[in-house]
């Protein structure tokens, strides 16, 4: 039983660091995109 529900288990725990990873890839870009402005003068 352990080794059918073991590759699902891991499979679900992929995603669900993948999903944290583009969360914070996501967040660490719009960071840098809304910092551009600041160090660049109008």
């Amino acid at each position: 039983m352990d080794g059918i529900n073991h590759p699902a288990l891991t499979q679900r725990l992929n995603k669900n660091v993948n999903g944290i990873i583009n969360l914070l890839h996501n967040s660490l870009s719009i960071g840098i995109i809304a910092r551009l402005p600041n160090n660049q003068p109008i």
